[in-house]
C-alpha cells in the first residue's frame, strides 16, 4: 500500500508580499525516484475548466526527458508538460505540442513557464521566463472535446505510479491554474511573483492542499520568489591541494574562477576558513595572488598595485628571486601572522578561487558512440577536509574524483559505468588532458584519447590547460597560450568529409538540371614595360595577375580580418618536402588563365611565387563538440579566395608602323 505525507501550504493571498515561498524538492537521481515520487492536489471544486491556463516555476536536476505535470487518467480529457534538454512538450488533451526554448534550460537553474488554451478558436501560447516561445492557432483536432469534469485532481506534480519511465528530479514552485485565458501582463506577473489574478483561478499554491509522495520534500525558499535567486553568483572556494604559485592561478582561471588579492584582514580570516585544513594539510599558509615586477607588488589579475601588503617583520628580503607571497598563520592559535614573501617557482601552498556557481563546461573530442554529455555545470564539493571541482552532466553524465583509484572518471550515473580516466600530473582533468577510454565505449579496445573539458565560451579557444583565450587570437602568428597550443594547427582549408573533392573539376552550381559555371573575376596590374621590338612586332612588360572566386565545395578554417595571414600553405596543399610551396598543382582547384598572344601560349602557374589567401567576408559557425578544439569555420560559398602572381612576359602585336615616329600607339 503506498504511503504519503499530507501537508497543508497556507500563506498569504499576495505571494509579492511574502518573504518565503514554498518549493517540493523531489529526488536528485533517477535512480532514487520511487512509485510514490509525486504529489496530488487535493479538495479540488470539480468546475468544468473551458479555458485552461497556468503557469509553474521549474529546476531540474537533469534533462533527459523531466515529466514534470501529468495526467493520470488514460482518456484524452487533460494536460501533461514535459522538458527535455533541446525542446519541451506540452500534451494538451488529444495533441502533443513540441516547442523549443527561447533561452537555454540548463540544470539547477529556475526556469518559469506559462500555458494560455483558448478553446473558442483552439490555439495554444506557451511563455518560458516571460516570453512567448511557442505559438499555435486552428488546432481542429481539439474542437468537441472536453477537460475531465474533476481535471486538477488527476494531475501531479511527478509521475510516480507504476509508470515513472520519466520521473522528474529538481525542484517546483508556484503553480497555478486558471478557468480562462492569461494575457502576457499575467504572465509577467506571475513571473515576479507579483500580485495574484484571482479571476477565474483554480488552484492556488498559497492555499492548496498537496498530497506528497514519501520521497518528496517540501522546504521554504527564503527569497520572495525564485526570479529574486541569483544563481549567477560566486562562492570561494579554498583548496588544499600545495602547488606552485603560477600552477595555482592556472588551476583557478581553468575552473572560469578569478583570484584578487585580499583587502583587509576580516578577507584573509574568511579565506583561511575555506580551507579545512589549513594547519594539517596546509601548513597553516596559502598562497596569495600577488607578485613583484620592476620592485612593486601588483596583482596577478590586473597587474595594478596592491595596498593591502601586511608584511610580517623583515619581510620581504627576497628580491627578485623571491617574487610571490604567502599569507601565514600561527600554527598553535590560529591567529593570523602576516605576508611572507617566497620563490614563484620552488615552493607550494594551498590557494583559493572564486568561482562562479552554476559555470557551464563543454566535453569536447569524445566519440558519439560512448554517449556522454557533452554540457556540464561546475560546482566544487569538500569530501574528507579535500575541495575539488565536480562536474554534473546535463543529462546522464559526471565528472568527479575517485579516492579510491585516486583518478578522475567520467562516468555515466544511469548505469554506473565509468567511460574514461585520467590521471596526469595536472591538478584538474580541465583543458586538453589524455584519457583511458576502456573496450566497448568508443570501439573493441583499450584506447588513450584526447578530450578537452573547457569553460571558455562560443568566442574563445581552450589551451591545453585550461585557460581561454579570444578565438580571434588562435593563429595570429603569436602565441597566446602557454603551451603555443593556439598556434599548433593553423590549416586554412577544410575539405568535405562526407564527398570526394576534385581539384581538377570547378566549382561549379547547379539550378535545377541547369549547370552554373563558375565565376572568377580576373584583373591584371602591369607593373612596367620592359621592351618595346618593332621589328619582331613584340612588347614586354611586368605584370601582375589577380584571380578571385567563390569555392562552395570547401570551408575555411580560423580566418583574420587581414587576409595576409589567410594564407593556403603546403600544409593545406598536400605539398611533399618541408619548405616548398606548392611545388605542383595544389589540392584545390585554382583557376588557370591562357596567355593566348605569348610566344608559347603560356598560361599562369601554381608555383613557388604564386600565393592564394582567403578574405573573411561570412559569418562564422564554430565546430561541434565532437572536435577535440574550437575552430571557427568559414563557408567557401561566402568568403572568396584569391590568386596572384607575377609574371615577366612577351606579347605579340600587330604595330601599325606606317607613321611612326610620328604616332602614338
Amino acid at each position: 500500500m503506498k504511503q504519503f505525507l499530507f501537508s497543508s501550504v497556507m500563506l498569504s493571498l499576495l505571494v509579492s508580499t511574502s518573504s518565503l515561498f514554498p518549493v517540493l524538492i523531489y529526488p536528485s537521481k533517477r535512480t532514487d525516484s520511487t512509485e510514490t515520487s509525486s504529489t496530488k492536489f487535493k479538495s479540488m471544486s470539480g468546475t468544468r475548466i473551458v479555458d485552461l491556463s497556468f503557469c509553474f516555476w521549474v529546476k531540474v536536476n537533469h534533462l533527459m526527458g523531466a515529466k514534470v505535470l501529468n495526467y493520470e487518467l488514460k482518456d484524452t480529457k487533460g494536460f501533461g508538460f514535459t522538458l527535455q534538454e533541446h525542446y519541451g512538450f506540452l500534451n494538451l488533451k488529444i495533441v502533443d505540442l513540441l516547442f523549443d526554448y527561447n533561452s537555454p534550460h540548463v540544470p539547477d537553474k529556475w526556469s518559469h513557464f506559462c500555458v494560455a488554451y483558448d478553446s473558442s478558436v483552439e490555439s495554444v501560447t506557451i511563455y518560458m521566463n516571460g516570453k512567448v516561445t511557442f505559438e499555435k492557432h486552428g488546432l481542429d483536432a481539439l474542437d468537441g472535446i472536453e477537460f475531465h469534469e474533476n481535471l486538477l485532481s488527476h494531475v501531479t506534480v511527478g509521475t510516480g505510479g507504476g509508470g515513472f519511465s520519466q520521473p522528474f528530479n529538481g525542484e517546483f514552485s508556484q503553480f497555478m491554474v486558471w478557468n480562462k485565458v492569461i494575457r502576457q501582463e499575467d504572465v509577467e506577473r506571475e513571473m515576479e511573483c507579483g500580485d495574484v489574478n484571482k479571476e477565474g483561478l483554480e488552484l492556488d499554491w498559497t492555499t492548496v492542499n498537496m498530497e506528497r509522495g514519501d520521497t518528496v520534500l517540501m522546504k521554504d525558499m527564503e527569497a520572495g520568489c525564485p526570479s529574486a535567486v541569483d544563481e549567477d553568483t560566486e562562492s570561494l572556494a579554498g583548496f588544499s591541494q600545495r602547488v606552485k604559485f603560477d600552477e595555482a592561478g592556472t588551476a583557478c582561471l581553468a575552473l572560469g574562477g578569478r583570484q584578487d588579492p585580499p583587502t583587509g584582514e576580516e578577507e584573509v580570516k574568511k579565506i583561511s576558513e575555506s580551507l579545512g585544513g589549513l594547519k594539517d594539510m596546509c601548513n597553516s599558509k596559502f598562497w596569495v595572488p600577488v607578485r613583484q615586477q620592476s620592485g612593486r607588488w601588483v596583482s596577478t589579475a590586473s597587474s595594478s598595485l596592491v595596498s593591502y601588503l601586511p608584511w610580517t617583520p623583515g619581510q620581504p628580503n627576497g628580491g627578485r628571486h623571491q617574487a610571490c607571497a604567502e599569507a601565514k598563520f600561527n600554527k598553535i592559535n590560529g591567529s593570523f601572522q602576516g605576508y611572507n614573501d617566497l620563490n614563484c617557482g620552488k615552493s607550494i601552498r594551498c590557494f583559493f578561487c572564486y568561482i562562479k556557481n552554476s559555470k557551464r563546461f563543454r566535453l569536447r573530442g569524445m566519440c558519439l558512440q560512448a554517449g556522454v554529455d557533452d554540457h556540464f555545470i561546475g560546482s566544487v564539493e569538500t569530501k574528507h577536509q579535500v575541495t575539488r571541482p565536480y562536474w554534473k552532466g546535463y543529462r546522464t553524465t559526471e565528472i568527479s574524483f575517485s579516492t579510491s583509484s585516486n583518478s578522475w572518471n567520467i562516468k555515466d550515473i544511469s548505469t554506473e559505468q565509468v567511460v574514461a580516466t585520467y590521471n596526469g600530473s595536472f591538478i584538474w582533468p580541465v583543458g586538453r588532458k589524455s584519457w583511458h577510454v576502456p573496450a566497448g565505449v568508443c570501439g573493441p579496445e583499450d584506447t588513450v584519447k584526447d578530450l578537452t573539458l573547457s569553460s571558455c565560451s562560443d568566442s574563445e579557444f581552450t589551451c591545453g590547460d585550461g585557460t581561454c583565450i579570444p578565438l580571434e587570437s588562435k593563429c595570429d602568428g603569436m602565441s597566446d597560450c602557454k603551451d603555443e597550443l593556439d598556434e599548433s594547427d593553423c590549416s586554412v582549408v577544410e575539405f568535405p568529409k562526407q564527398r570526394q573533392y576534385k581539384e581538377s573539376l570547378p566549382p561549379i552550381g547547379r539550378l535545377g538540371k541547369e549547370i552554373i559555371p563558375a565565376k572568377v573575376d580576373v584583373s591584371i596590374d602591369i607593373m612596367s614595360v620592359t621592351d618595346i621590338k618593332e621589328t619582331s612586332m613584340k612588347w614586354g612588360c611586368k605584370l601582375q595577375l589577380n584571380m578571385t572566386w567563390l569555392d562552395g565545395r570547401l570551408r575555411w578554417r580560423d580566418l583574420r580580418e587581414n587576409s595576409n595571414l589567410n594564407v593556403i600553405t603546403n600544409q593545406d596543399q598536400g605539398s611533399q618536402e618541408p619548405g616548398q610551396v606548392f611545388p605542383v598543382q595544389p589540392s584545390i582547384w585554382v583557376a588557370t588563365v591562357i596567355f593566348a598572344n605569348s610566344p608559347n601560349n603560356d598560361f599562369s602557374v601554381t608555383d613557388a611565387k604564386a600565393s592564394l589567401t582567403v578574405e573573411k567576408k561570412g559569418n562564422l559557425s564554430i565546430s561541434p563538440l565532437e572536435q577535440l578544439q574550437e575552430v571557427a569555420y568559414y563557408e567557401g560559398s561566402e568568403n572568396p579566395v584569391t590568386y596572384m602572381r607575377k609574371f615577366k612576359k612577351d606579347f605579340a602585336c600587330n604595330f601599325q608602323l606606317h607613321t611612326y615616329p610620328f604616332d602614338t600607339q
